[in-house]
């Protein structure tokens, strides 16, 4: 079998989440050959695989990008993704085939267009999706059903396999986290992070108003590291604690109640049965959260809503039962080898 070389980018956490494991299983196929552009979000995490990791604003500095040594081309999809399609545009242009794995269930269309034009898809030669709902839900977005494979979400599935289950049983509740995403960056959803911050914590000091709580912030990597200094030291009964680096499983198994907007990471915490809560006071869009859009569990809409399901997570109402399904990500890693590396 002739040599031959993979190109792969990963701009995000979450698509490290989803094409890590499928790097690890192309390392171990022979004759072959992989490449891999960062950003600055993920590149420590690649750094056991890879010496000669390339840096993505290096990587896409020139002119015309250098593609004709690499028989595939395999990136997440950002959002927004310009870097991503240019990398799809000039595989195109090279007669290279290009795979894009997702990692969440939202923006579909936003993931796969230039910014202000949403009616025009630019897309790759194939686009992994985790599950038949988001399949759905992107042929109901336009995306051409042969382009689209099955890909499950291998981090998730590893959670389901390890059959961990952390649900609290008379648990005061008083270690909340809080998954702050970048909305103030991104797409115009009615709310951002610090507006369901200051709900969040409107919300704790009712409803926990006779008790001392400890409430993280995790950032993301897109964060500025003093993005929500302005509230330390600011409540009497809250503990807030910023947290910048800390691994994210970790965090949410040391944390009784598990919030955010729509962070995969409420996914996550779910299927460990953590309890969670989705937070999305002011939305004005389509709701970006897979959960309450496939009415497995509904987000907190109005502040009433927040200290409801706060109030009912305490007396122990909490109950979520959902699964990803188990084994897709290995299907789809075996068809990616067998067509393209075999």
């Amino acid at each position: 079998m002739p040599n031959q070389s993979i190109l792969f980018f990963i701009n995000e956490p979450g698509a490290a989440n989803v094409i890590e494991p499928l790097i690890e299983k192309i390392l171990l196929v022979q004759n072959t050959q992989i490449k891999i552009v960062v950003s600055r979000f993920v590149r420590k995490r690649f750094e056991k695989y890879f010496k000669d990791i390339i840096d993505d604003n290096i990587f896409f500095s020139s002119k015309h990008l250098e593609l004709k040594q690499f028989k595939l081309i395999i990136s997440g999809a950002s959002f927004p993704p310009e870097k991503e399609i240019r990398l799809w545009k000039e595989a195109k242009n090279n007669n290279i085939p290009s795979i894009a794995i997702l990692d969440q269930w939202m923006h579909y269309r936003e993931r796969f267009c230039l910014p202000g034009k949403k009616n025009a898809l630019h897309l790759p030669s194939i686009i992994g999706i985790m599950d038949d709902f988001g399949k759905k839900e992107m042929l109901d977005g336009g995306f051409p059903e042969n382009i689209l494979k099955l890909s499950g979400h291998p981090y998730l599935e590893s959670i389901v396999s390890s059959s961990i289950n952390h649900s609290q049983k008379n648990n005061a509740f008083t270690n909340i986290l809080f998954l702050a995403e970048p909305r103030h960056l991104g797409k115009a959803l009615g709310y951002n992070e610090h507006s369901i911050l200051e709900y969040l914590i409107r919300s704790i000091q009712d409803v926990y108003a006779d008790q001392t709580v400890r409430l993280t912030c995790k950032l993301h990597p897109r964060h500025e590291a003093d993005v929500f200094d302005c509230y330390k030291n600011e409540f009497k009964n809250i503990d807030l604690i910023i947290n910048t680096d800390g691994e994210m499983k970790s965090l949410i198994l040391e944390n009784d109640i598990i919030t955010g907007m729509s962070s995969v990471s409420l996914i996550e915490a779910a299927l460990i049965q953590k309890p969670i809560i989705s937070i999305q006071i002011g939305l004005n869009t389509t709701d970006p959260f897979l959960f309450s859009r496939a009415n497995i569990h509904p987000a907190a809409r109005c502040y009433n809503d927040l200290t409801a399901q706060f109030t009912n997570i305490t007396l122990g109402k909490h109950h979520l039962d959902w699964k990803i399904p188990a084994g897709l990500s290995t299907k789809f890693h075996d068809f990616i080898i067998q067509k393209f590396l075999t």
